[in-house]
C-alpha cells in the first residue's frame, strides 16, 4: 500500500452526488474513501469513477443499481375517457401507475378496482398487483346497460392519487324495437289534422333510445294525408315524427303506419289509430 496519493472521486452516471468533491489522499493502508455515495432519483444503473493521474487502473469505475422507493402515488396509465355499446366491454383494460416520490414505478402494490357508476362489471373484483413496470390493469370493464356515463375506481391505500377515477360512455346498441311515442288514438273532424303528430321510438335491446334510425310514414286507410318530408331519421331521443296528419274526408277510422328500416326491428311497422267526426 502507498499513502499519500490523491484520488479524485467524480459522478460518472445516474445523477447524485458524492462527498468529497476535492481529492482524497490514500492513507498509511493505501486506501482513500468517499464521506457518501448518494445515488441519483431514477431507478438504474449509477457510476461513480476514482481517478488518479496516469496509475494502471485509473479510472476506476465502481457500479450500483438504484432501485424505486416506497410507493407514494397513483394515476391513470391507460384505459381512460372511452366509449363502448352499452353491455359490451371497453377496447382498453384500464390501468393504473404506481410511482415512488421520483415517479420511478413501484411493483408489488395491491390495486383494487371496482365500478364505481353506471352498472356493469368489472374483472377481477380482487385486488391486482402491480409489475416490474409499476402498472396494474384489470382483464376487462363491461360497461352497463344504460346509455350514459360509466365510471370505475382504482384504489391503492392512502396513496397520493388514490382513488383514479375511469371514465367511460355507453352508447346505444343496434335499433331491436319501435313503438308508439305520441299521437295515437286521437279524434278529430274529418279532412283536418289531428292534435298531435303521430311519433315513434327507436330504442335498442336494453331500451337506451337509438339515433339515425330510417322511418317512413305512410297512410294506410281512411284517405287523409301527412305533411313534412318522410322517411324521417330518429333524433338523439330516438324519437321520429311526422308533420302533421290530416285525416280523410269520410267520417270513421283512419290508419297510418311507421316502418323503420332495417324491417327485422321488433314492433314493425307501428300503427296509429285516428277517427273522422
Amino acid at each position: 500500500p502507498v499513502s499519500g496519493t490523491s484520488v479524485t472521486f467524480a459522478v460518472g452516471s445516474g445523477g447524485g452526488t458524492v462527498v468529497p468533491t476535492t481529492a482524497v489522499t490514500t492513507g498509511s493502508n493505501g486506501i482513500a474513501a468517499v464521506t457518501s455515495w448518494t445515488l441519483g432519483t431514477t431507478a438504474g444503473t449509477n457510476t461513480l469513477t476514482a481517478t488518479s493521474g496516469t496509475l494502471t487502473g485509473s479510472p476506476v469505475t465502481f457500479t450500483a443499481t438504484g432501485t424505486a422507493g416506497a410507493a407514494t402515488t397513483i394515476a391513470v396509465s391507460t384505459g381512460n375517457n372511452q366509449s363502448a355499446t352499452v353491455g359490451t366491454a371497453v377496447a382498453v383494460a384500464p390501468a393504473v401507475l404506481v410511482t415512488d416520490q421520483y415517479s420511478n414505478p413501484v411493483a408489488g402494490t395491491s390495486v383494487t378496482f371496482a365500478v364505481a357508476s353506471g352498472g356493469g362489471t368489472v374483472v377481477p373484483t380482487t385486488a391486482v398487483v402491480t409489475g416490474s413496470n409499476g402498472v396494474a390493469a384489470v382483464t376487462s370493464w363491461t360497461l352497463g346497460t344504460t346509455a350514459g356515463t360509466n365510471t370505475l375506481t382504482a384504489t391503492a391505500g392512502t396513496l397520493t392519487g388514490s382513488p383514479v377515477t375511469f371514465t367511460a360512455t355507453g352508447t346505444a346498441g343496434p335499433a331491436t324495437t319501435i313503438a308508439v311515442s305520441a299521437g295515437d288514438s286521437e279524434s278529430t273532424a274529418v279532412s283536418t289534422p289531428v292534435t298531435v303528430a303521430p311519433a315513434v321510438v327507436v330504442t335498442d335491446q336494453y331500451g337506451n333510445p337509438v339515433a339515425g334510425v330510417s322511418v317512413t310514414f305512410a297512410v294506410a286507410s281512411g284517405g287523409g294525408s301527412i305533411s313534412g318530408t318522410t322517411p324521417v331519421l330518429t333524433g338523439s331521443d330516438g324519437v321520429a315524427a311526422i308533420g302533421g296528419w290530416t285525416l280523410g274526408s269520410v267520417a270513421g277510422l283512419n290508419t297510418l303506419t311507421a316502418t323503420a328500416s332495417p324491417s327485422g326491428i321488433s314492433g314493425n311497422p307501428v300503427t296509429f289509430l285516428a277517427t273522422g267526426q
